[in-house]
């Protein structure tokens, strides 16, 4: 082998070993669907935080938006070393506690709900029925100290 492809061929393995450790450990993900109901019925919408009992990967997040007819999807969103935000399906194993949240533009705080039943993702993932208790926040919330909506007044 001359010394020009022994370069190349380090160079190419170089590469390579960094853009595996750029990605940082990939985290396997399992399909998790559902529905959220109150009172037996869909409710029309809102979000869902998954928060996990063990302490997430740093810059780990698993969220769901909550459709019209109450059915969702979970995604887990990853910070990447480059500061973007990497959306992929699904969510990692582990016992989860929940947060609904309902329909706003974001501006105020107060409103949301932690269920109260814990749930476990494991292999091959899992179809929740979740139900909202019977006394949810009343009111229109307060606002957020981070108001992510700045050009909306309080």
């Amino acid at each position: 082998m001359t010394r020009s492809h022994l370069y190349r061929h380090s160079f190419v393995l170089g590469m390579m070993l960094v853009t595996l450790v750029g990605c940082g450990p990939h985290i396997e993900r399992f399909p998790v669907t559902g529905a959220v109901k109150k009172h037996g019925k869909p409710v029309k919408g809102g979000g869902l935080i998954f928060l996990p009992e063990l302490p997430p990967e740093r810059g780990l997040t698993v969220s769901g938006s909550v459709n019209t007819d109450g059915t969702f999807t979970t995604e887990t969103l990853r910070m990447g070393k480059d500061g973007r935000i990497y959306v992929q399906p699904g969510t990692p194993a582990g016992v989860y506690r929940v947060i609904y949240h309902p329909p706003s533009d974001g501006s105020k705080a107060g409103l949301e709900v932690t269920l109260e039943e814990r749930l476990t993702i494991v292999p091959p993932g899992a179809v929740l029925a979740l139900t909202l208790p019977d006394l949810m926040p009343s009111g229109v919330g307060e606002p957020r100290d981070d108001n992510p909506n700045p050009s909306k007044k309080d």
